[in-house]
């Protein structure tokens, strides 16, 4: 996929930034787990809060919906993120290494904005 999608030198760039980022991931603490948890909930928590002023909502989520809804975008969010993310590389690969999939190229990149739109949503 980084040899077909971008050039060498971002490749490797963003690669060294990738593998750095997974070593330092790999070395958190139970504190700095915690830590990186509350904020992400603390900057969701904003983001509802701001929403909810610009839409002038009068009513707020309950704690358990807001805790579902958190735990959602925090969890299954990025899970259904990297499910797409490989279905489509592979997709990709199969059409780059000659395979010949014109229904499923025809298919994949006509549903795909519809399918990323959908789970975004």
């Amino acid at each position: 996929m980084l040899r077909n999608l971008f050039p060498e030198a971002f490749s490797e760039t963003v690669m060294g930034h990738l593998k750095e980022f997974a070593g330092r991931a790999s070395r958190l603490s139970v504190v700095g787990g915690v830590l990186f948890f509350m904020t992400a909930v603390t900057a969701l928590r904003v983001i509802e809060t701001t929403m909810n002023a610009i839409w002038s909502t009068a009513r707020r989520r309950s704690l358990l919906h807001r805790s579902g809804l958190y735990w959602a975008l925090l969890t299954l969010a990025p899970i259904a993120l990297a499910a797409v993310l490989a279905l489509n590389s592979r997709v990709i690969a199969e059409l780059a290494g000659g395979v010949d999939l014109v229904w499923v190229q025809s298919i994949w990149f006509a549903a795909l904005p519809w399918l990323l739109g959908a789970v975004g949503l």
